[in-house]
């Protein structure tokens, strides 16, 4: 993946430098993730059972930043940088504690999201999908509250966006499905062990943005 982008950024230098005409814009707009794991579930080397996490709500995120558009006849090329951030509830229960302790706790996520769209441009209308990187920035989270929790962030995780855009003047709307290659909590560690739920997140993302 790494290699696919820096040769489809080499790519974008040799047509800038061919004076091809391009476009320049800024952007923002809302996620909505989507993950459908099933309980994380903790045990001690004894096999009694310590934690378990589920995931009780992923609210909606915000994304704003820059995007470029170069075209190639009907076809077109479109690198993105946008600030992304989110955040996610989860439902803890620590059994090690008297009682059971049940407990809902947030933690915040910052990332920069790269997308390089790969498009066809009919009318009005886009078609466009290709690779996205998302470089992580820092979080914000509740859950070092748990006795022995840690966090192993990844400094870059990878995925894909596929969607449909819209431009009107010099307005472009744009709604894309974004899949990731990362299992979701995958930088979560309980007394140095990494965990991560079973499935990998989803987003939807809407933007709008204004071409200059």
């Amino acid at each position: 993946m790494k290699r696919i982008l820096f040769s489809l950024a080499v790519f974008l230098i040799g047509l800038t430098t061919l004076k091809a005409q391009f476009a320049a814009g800024v952007k923002l707009g809302m996620s909505s993730t989507d993950i459908e794991a099933s309980d994380l579930n903790i045990f001690d080397q004894n096999g009694i059972q310590e934690l378990s996490m589920s995931i009780e709500n992923a609210n909606y995120g915000f994304l704003i930043g820059g995007f470029m558009r170069i075209p190639i006849k009907k076809f077109f090329i479109q690198p993105e940088v946008l600030f992304n951030s989110n955040s996610v509830d989860y439902r803890v229960t620590d059994f090690r504690q008297q009682g059971f302790v049940d407990t809902i706790l947030r933690e915040k996520y910052q990332y920069l999201d790269i997308p390089l769209m790969l498009g066809f441009k009919f009318g009005p209308l886009r078609l466009n999908g290709g690779p996205v990187s998302h470089i992580f920035l820092g979080s914000n989270t509740q859950l070092n509250s748990i006795q022995d929790y840690g966090q192993m962030f990844k400094n870059a995780e990878y995925g894909w966006q596929a969607g449909l855009g819209l431009d009107i003047w010099k307005i472009a709307v744009d709604l894309r499905y974004e899949g990731n290659f990362n299992k979701f909590g995958d930088h979560i560690t309980i007394g140095g062990e990494q965990f991560s739920f079973d499935d990998s997140p989803a987003r939807f993302v809407a933007t709008i943005g204004y071409t200059f």
